[in-house]
C-alpha cells in the first residue's frame, strides 16, 4: 500500500522544521493538519454525485471562495450528515461512517480528538473538553479551533510550542494513518493523445485503474472518459476537483480563498508556492436555479389526439419542412424504436422536435407523449442562462413517469417506480403506444448507460425521441440537424430584424455574411441580429462573436470537454489557422516524430460527430477541413490557456506552409498544396541537409495517400546530396510503383527507376525498369524497340551477369511484347528483334525477322549486317 503522496511529502517539510525550531516544528503541523483537512474534504466532495439540486456544484462553488479555514469542516458535515449526504455514491458510506461514527476509550478516533483536545486546552483554557465519545467530524472543528488560536489569532510562546507539539502530531498522525478514506486508491490520471491513460499512483492499491491504459479503453466513448486530475476510486474514478497537481506529482495545490470573480488562489502546504485558477467554472449561482422554458407541463394535458406534457411551440419557429417531414415520418412508422435528432447546441434540436411532436399529436399513432428534459442551459436571444434539469438520472425519470401517469399501485407500500418505468417501456398500459421523448441527454448524468438502459427495455409499437449534442449513442434511426438552409435563415433575418426594427439596416452583402459566418446557426443568428440591434447598426461578425464568451461556452464548452485529447489537439490545430486545411496534410504533419502518436483519423471522425469541423471535397476527391467561424473563436481562446499551444504551433507553420485554401481553390485539389511543401522542405535541406531526416516521417505519410509524391520524395532524395540519395531515391520510386494504378504514374515511375539504375550501374535494375515499362498496357511500339536495342548493348557489353536462364526469361518476355506487333515494326525495329533472337541463340527466327526487314527496307544498314552474319543472300 502505497502512503499517501501529498502527506508523506508534507511529512519531509516537518522533518526539515523539526531540526529548526519548536516554533518551526509546531506551524508546520498546523499546516499538516489543514491540510490533511482539505485533503479528506476534498476526497468525500468526490464522493458526491451530480443530482439536479447541484449538491456537489453548491459545496465546489463555497470551498473555492473560503478564506478561512472552518468552511472546510462544515462542508464535511453537509456531506456526512447534510442534505448532500444523500447523493454520495454507494460505495463512500463506509467513509461516511468512518469519519462521523462516535468512538469511544480505546479506538484510535476517540484517541485522537483526546490528544487534540489536550492541545486547544493548553492554548485556550476556555475550550470544551474531549467528550466521553468523539468522531472524526470533531476532530476536525477542534483543528479549526486550535489553527484559530494560534496561527489565526495568536502568537504561542516557544516553549508552549514545545509542550504541545508532541500530542499535536500524535493526533495527526493517528487520523491521517488510520482513515479509511486515505487508504483507497487515489491516482493522478493523464490521458494522452493515445487514448491511453498515464495513472500516477498517490495512495492505496491502485490497480483499478489499469483498465484505463489498455488499448481497448483508448477506443471508449469520450463520454465515459475521466477527465484529467487527481481521482480516487469508489468502485469507478471520481474526480477530486479541489485538488491539483501535474504529471510529475512533485506539488499538491489547494483552494485558498482570493476569489475575484476571475480567479482563486490555490496554495501548496508543501512548498507554500500560490497559483492563480480559473474561477470560471464556478461562477453559476448556487442557489435553485429557474426551470427551463422547455421543461414541459407538470401534468398531461390533451393535445390533438394524444395526452401529454410537451412545451408549447416557440413564437419565432422557422419551418425546417425538410426535417419535420423526416421526423415526422420515421415516428409514425413501425420501425425504429429509438431515435435521435443530433446537432450541435442552439441548432434547433428541440424547437424541431417539440413542432413536429404537436404535429404527431393530431394522428393516433401514439396515445400518450411523455417529455422528460435534462436541459441545464436555456439559450436566450440576450444570452446563455443556467436553470435546473428536471431529471438527471433513471430514478429522476421514473419519479416524474409515475407523477404524470399517476399508476393506482404508487401509493401501494414496496412500489417500484424505476420497475414501472422499465415495464411503460416494454408494453403500454394503454390501448395505443406511449412515446417517450427525451431532450437534452448529453446532460445526464451517464448518458451512455442510460441510453443502453432504454434501449435494451423499449419494445415497438413504443418509441424513444432523443435530442442530443453527442453522436455516442447508436440509435436505430439518427437525424442530423444542421445549420439551416439559406431560404430558412432569411425566413429568420426577416422575422426578427423586423420584430428588432432593424430590416432596413441590413445590406445584401451582410446577410450573406450572417449566413456564411453562423453557417446557418439559428441561434447565432438571433445573437447577431440583438447586437446589430443595440448598436442600430452593421457590426462586424467577429467581432459580435469575439465578444460573447458565455455564448460560445454555452454552445461549446460541454461538448469540447467531452473531446478525446487527440480530438482537442486537432481542433486546437485547426482553429489555430482560419483556413480549410487537407486532411492528408493534417493527418501527416500531427504524425510528425515530434509529436505523441495519437490517431489523427478518429480525432478528425469524432469532430465531424460533434460538429466542431465541416469536411467538402476538392475536385480530386481529397477531403478539406473547415472549422465554422464561432467555433474557431472558441478555439483560439483555449488554445490560448492550452499546455499544447508551443506544438501547435510548429505544426501549423507547417500547415501554412502548404497555404491556404478558400473554398474556390478546392479546384485545384491537393497537388499544388503538397508542392508547396516539399519546395518548403527542399529549401530547409539546402540550408541544413541534415534536417531531411525530420521531414521524411511527413513526406512518406503524404506520399502514401498521394502516391504521385513519391516522384517529388525521389527529387528531394536527390538534390540533397547525402552520400545515399540515389539509392534513397531508387526506393521512393519503387514505392510509388508498389501503390500506382495509374496508368501515367507508372510510366513515370518505371522510367525514373530506368534512369537512376543506369546512373548508378545497377544493370539487372536497369533491365527490370525496362521491362516494367514495356509491359504497361498501351506503350508504344518505339518504346519497345527503345529497349530492346538497350538489351541488346547490355548483353553485348557483357553488363549483366546473368545465368542462361534468367538471360533466356528476360529476353523472351521483351521478344513475345515485340513479336506480337510485329506489323508496326521498321526494318530498324526487325533488327533489334532478330538481335534478340540470336541473344536466345535461335538463329531460325533471327533470320525470319532479318529478312522481313529486308523486305521493308533493302538498304537498312542493320538488316544488311545482320544478313551477312546469318549467311542470307
Amino acid at each position: 500500500m502505497l502512503r499517501f503522496l501529498p502527506i508523506r511529502k508534507m511529512w519531509e517539510r516537518v522533518e526539515i522544521a523539526r531540526q529548526d525550531s519548536d516554533t518551526a516544528l509546531f506551524f508546520h503541523l498546523l499546516y499538516a493538519g489543514e491540510m490533511l483537512i482539505k485533503l479528506v474534504t476534498a476526497g468525500l466532495v468526490g464522493a458526491v454525485l451530480d443530482d439536479r439540486d447541484r449538491h456537489r456544484y453548491r459545496l465546489l462553488h463555497r470551498l473555492i471562495r473560503a478564506d478561512g479555514l472552518g468552511d472546510w469542516p462544515q462542508a464535511l458535515d453537509d456531506v456526512l450528515t447534510g442534505t448532500a449526504s444523500h447523493h454520495t455514491t454507494a460505495e463512500a458510506q463506509e467513509d461516511q461512517r468512518d469519519l462521523s461514527q462516535r468512538m469511544g476509550q480505546g479506538h484510535w478516533q476517540h484517541e485522537a480528538v483526546r490528544a487534540l483536545a489536550s492541545v486547544v486546552s493548553r492554548c485556550d483554557p476556555a475550550a470544551d473538553l474531549a467528550p466521553a465519545k468523539a468522531s472524526v467530524r470533531h476532530w476536525f472543528r477542534l483543528f479549526v479551533q486550535l489553527r484559530n488560536k494560534t496561527r489565526g489569532h495568536g502568537a504561542p510562546t516557544p516553549a508552549l510550542c514545545n509542550s504541545i507539539s508532541k500530542d499535536l502530531e500524535a493526533s495527526i498522525c493517528l487520523v491521517q494513518e488510520n482513515l479509511r478514506l486515505l487508504q483507497r486508491p487515489w491516482a493522478y490520471l493523464h490521458r494522452n493523445l493515445s487514448g491511453k491513460y498515464r495513472v500516477i499512483a498517490l495512495a492505496g492499491n491502485c490497480d483499478c485503474f489499469a483498465y484505463l491504459k489498455s488499448a481497448s479503453h483508448a477506443k471508449s466513448e469520450p463520454l465515459e472518459a475521466p477527465t484529467d486530475g487527481v481521482h480516487i476510486h469508489f468502485g469507478f474514478p471520481a474526480p477530486v476537483e479541489l485538488i491539483e497537481t501535474n504529471i510529475d506529482a512533485a506539488d499538491f495545490f489547494f483552494p485558498n480563498g482570493s476569489f475575484n470573480g476571475h480567479t482563486y488562489e490555490l496554495i501548496s502546504y508543501i512548498t507554500d508556492n500560490r497559483v492563480a485558477a480559473d474561477a470560471g467554472p464556478y461562477l453559476a449561482p448556487a442557489g435553485q436555479l429557474p426551470r427551463s422554458e422547455t421543461e414541459g407541463l407538470s401534468n398531461l394535458d390533451v393535445i390533438g389526439e394524444v395526452f401529454t406534457n410537451i412545451p408549447p411551440k416557440q413564437h419565432d419557429y422557422v419551418p425546417r419542412p425538410v426535417l419535420e417531414k423526416q421526423l415526422h415520418d420515421v415516428l409514425s412508422d413501425d420501425r425504429h424504436p429509438v431515435v435521435t435528432l443530433v446537432g450541435r447546441g442552439g441548432i434547433g434540436k428541440t424547437s424541431l422536435a417539440v413542432t413536429a411532436l404537436h404535429e404527431i399529436s393530431q394522428s393516433a399513432r401514439f396515445e400518450v407523449v411523455l417529455w422528460f428534459s435534462a436541459r441545464d442551459i436555456d439559450l436566450l436571444p440576450e444570452g446563455p442562462k443556467a436553470v435546473s434539469p428536471r431529471i438527471l438520472t433513471e430514478k429522476d425519470i421514473a419519479a416524474q413517469l409515475v407523477d404524470l401517469l399517476t399508476p393506482g399501485a404508487r401509493d401501494e407500500k414496496g412500489f417500484d417506480a424505476l420497475g414501472y418505468f422499465a415495464e411503460t417501456l416494454t408494453k403500454s398500459p394503454f390501448p395505443q403506444p406511449i412515446l417517450f421523448v427525451f431532450d437534452n441527454f448529453e446532460t445526464v448524468r451517464s448518458p451512455i448507460d442510460l441510453f443502453n438502459w432504454l434501449s435494451a427495455r423499449i419494445r415497438l409499437p413504443n418509441k424513444v425521441l432523443i435530442t442530443t449534442r453527442q453522436r455516442d449513442f447508436k440509435a436505430d434511426y439518427p437525424i442530423e440537424v444542421s445549420g439551416m438552409t439559406e431560404d430558412e435563415a432569411n425566413e429568420l433575418v426577416n422575422g426578427l430584424s423586423g420584430r428588432l426594427g432593424v430590416r432596413e439596416v441590413l445590406t445584401e452583402d451582410y446577410r450573406e455574411r450572417l449566413y456564411d459566418e453562423s453557417a446557418g446557426h439559428p441561434y447565432i443568428i438571433k445573437v447577431l441580429l440583438g447586437e446589430v440591434a443595440k448598436a442600430r447598426r452593421l457590426v462586424k461578425v467577429e467581432r459580435i462573436v469575439a465578444g460573447k464568451e458565455e455564448m460560445l461556452d454555452a454552445l461549446f464548452e460541454r461538448t469540447y470537454a467531452g473531446l478525446s485529447p487527440a480530438g482537442k489537439r486537432v481542433f486546437l490545430t485547426l482553429c489555430r489557422w482560419r483556413s480549410m486545411v487537407p486532411e492528408l496534410a493534417l493527418e501527416a504533419i500531427l504524425l510528425r516524430p515530434g509529436n505523441e502518436k495519437m490517431d489523427v483519423e478518429e480525432a478528425v471522425e469524432e469532430l465531424m460527430r460533434s460538429s466542431f469541423v465541416d469536411s467538402m471535397k476538392a475536385q480530386d476527391d481529397t477531403t478539406f477541413l473547415d472549422v465554422p467561424l464561432v467555433a474557431s473563436v472558441f478555439g483560439r481562446r483555449k488554445l490560448e490557456v492550452s499546455v499544447m499551444k508551443a506544438a501547435i504551433e510548429v505544426d501549423v507553420q507547417l500547415l501554412q506552409v502548404i497555404g491556404a485554401t478558400q473554398e474556390s481553390g478546392l479546384r485545384h485539389g491537393m497537388r499544388p498544396r503538397i508542392q508547396n511543401l516539399f519546395q518548403y522542405v527542399s529549401g530547409a535541406v539546402n540550408r541544413e541537409p541534415g534536417k531531411l531526416d525530420e521531414y521524411v516521417p511527413i513526406l512518406e505519410f503524404i506520399c502514401r495517400q498521394f502516391p504521385a509524391a513519391w516522384l517529388m520524395l525521389a527529387d528531394l532524395y536527390e538534390e540533397s546530396g547525402l552520400a545515399n540519395a540515389v539509392a534513397k531515391a531508387k526506393e521512393a520510386t519503387r514505392r510509388l510503383l508498389e501503390r500506382a494504378s495509374d496508368m501515367g504514374l507508372r510510366q513515370d515511375g518505371w522510367e525514373r527507376l530506368e534512369g537512376l539504375c543506369q546512373r548508378t550501374q545497377d544493370w539487372p535494375g536497369e533491365v527490370q525498369a525496362i521491362l516494367g515499362y514495356c509491359k504497361l498496357p498501351g506503350v508504344s511500339f518505339g518504346r519497345l524497340s527503345k529497349a530492346a536495342n538497350r538489351l541488346n548493348e547490355l548483353f553485348r557489353d557483357h553488363m549483366l551477369d546473368v545465368d542462361s536462364e534468367e538471360k533466356r526469361i528476360i529476353i523472351e518476355e521483351l521478344v513475345g511484347l515485340m513479336a506480337a506487333r510485329a506489323g508496326e515494326a521498321s526494318a530498324t525495329d526487325l533488327s533489334r528483334l532478330a538481335w534478340l533472337c540470336l541473344n536466345l541463340h535461335d538463329e531460325d527466327r533471327a533470320r525470319e525477322y532479318t529478312e522481313q526487314g529486308l523486305r521493308a527496307d533493302a538498304q537498312n544498314i542493320y538488316c544488311i549486317k545482320l544478313a551477312q552474319r546469318l549467311g542470307i543472300d
